[in-house]
């Protein structure tokens, strides 16, 4: 704050706030030393009141401070109430610098009247209570450091010229000693005030930094919040039209089966077969896209119970070994007298994902399916001597159409939905 500022104008928003929150705080703070000064002005004109010493010289300025002392509690009492505006910065900062140098110039007449009839050992009192005066004085008014130079300044003057014009020894070195110890007061009082600004501008930075920073995570927040409201009404409106476009599949399906008596075997039948293929391959793809549109919604109910894996054995082993059987393939099948508590649909579904993938990707050797318990659970596991999958692709398995081996997204090959479902 520099020394004579009236006005906010010209500085930023952040500078103006600092600035009025300091002289705010000056006249917070300040006024608390008027009580200690009262007690030691009275105390002060008790011990002179036998001294030579001309009325006029005590009485005016002990009025003075009287008075003034009554308009500055005054104003602390408005402020207290009522704080102080931005308009009214100006107004407010001349006040505190008025008040302090107008007390500053009383002591320092009250000073000067005393030092002139006073001994040796007064003089020395009288020096050692001003630089006690200009050091409280920084205390208070540390916020400020214009009113630190006001209120030390007068006081410093009258006095330094007081003791110089006694021409003697020993008023010169305490007038030295007078001007070192308040010309260092006011430097580290300028120093502290330098910093204590800083920090309070370092504070404001960051406390605007983290409201903005709170304002991008809320914004943030909102925008994620949309959009996973929005991805989960897609996936529950895809997992509830599941059900009426798997119906035109199913009746399509009926009808080209049912026209196999209609159509002459010689001419129809192969584009009657390779329609009867696409339909089952297209029926295939919406069953997996519909299995995970479900479990992006949420929309499968898994509903446990306790089951011998023997009996989901019994469905895959015909189905599996007919398949291996038309690609060349040894498929093995372990019997296993183990019970899980499952979801059974759900878990034939995820066996079967993996048996079609084992079968799919395997030109020759062998498909095993295989049940191993391991302490409280049961390990399902489907082995191959296919292709397998490279290591750097391996972190990707589960991710929803990926597929290591399809780069150029050949239908036959799939969707690369089928570990995406079984791993969900």
């Amino acid at each position: 704050m520099s020394l004579l500022r009236r006005s906010l104008r010209g500085m930023s928003p952040l500078e103006a706030r600092i600035d009025l929150q300091m002289l705010q705080d000056s006249w917070r703070t300040s006024p608390s030393s008027l009580v200690g000064q009262a007690v030691a002005l009275v105390a002060l004109l008790w011990i002179v009141r036998s001294w030579p010493l001309a009325t006029w010289t005590w009485l005016l300025p002990g009025l003075g401070l009287m008075l003034l002392w009554t308009g500055v509690a005054l104003a602390s009492r408005h402020f207290r109430r009522f704080g102080i505006a931005r308009s009214g910065y100006g107004r407010w900062r001349m006040g505190l610098l008025g008040w302090h140098a107008l007390q500053s110039l009383l002591w320092g007449m009250l000073a000067v009247g005393l030092l002139g009839v006073a001994g040796l050992e007064w003089r020395l009192t009288l020096v050692a209570g001003v630089i006690v005066y200009g050091y409280t004085l920084m205390l208070v008014t540390v916020h400020d450091w214009g009113a630190a130079f006001t209120g030390s300044a007068p006081l410093m003057v009258l006095t330094t010229a007081k003791l110089l014009a006694m021409r003697s020894s020993s008023a010169t070195y305490l007038a030295l000693v007078l001007v070192v110890s308040l010309v260092t007061c006011l430097a580290v009082s300028l120093g502290i005030s330098r910093r204590l600004r800083e920090g309070m501008l370092l504070r404001h930075e960051n406390a605007d930094l983290v409201l903005q920073l709170r304002d991008e995570i809320n914004k943030v927040t909102q925008a994620k919040a949309r959009a996973e409201q929005a991805d989960q009404q897609k996936s529950e409106f895809f997992a509830s039209a599941s059900h009426d476009l798997r119906q035109p599949l199913h009746v399509l399906a009926l009808l080209t089966n049912a026209l196999r008596g209609w159509v002459e075997p010689e001419h129809g039948r192969p584009l009657l077969d390779k329609m009867q293929t696409a339909l089952a391959s297209i029926s295939g793809m919406f069953e997996r896209m519909f299995d995970l549109a479900r479990l992006d919604a949420q929309r499968i109910d898994y509903q446990t119970e306790a089951r011998p894996l023997a009996e989901l054995w019994h469905k895959l082993d015909p189905e599996f070994s007919v398949l291996c059987q038309h690609k060349g393939l040894t498929w093995q099948l372990e019997p296993t007298s183990e019970w899980v508590l499952t979801d059974p649909h759900v878990l034939e579904r995820i066996l079967r994902n993996l048996l079609n993938n084992a079968v799919r990707y395997t030109t020759e050797g062998t498909v095993r399916l295989r049940a191993r318990a391991r302490g409280p659970w049961v390990i399902c596991q489907v082995w191959d001597t296919g292709i397998g999958i490279d290591r750097q692709h391996r972190h990707r398995i589960f991710e929803d159409y990926f597929q290591a081996s399809n780069a150029g997204r050949l239908s036959s090959e799939g969707l690369g939905l089928g570990l995406a479902v079984g791993g969900d």
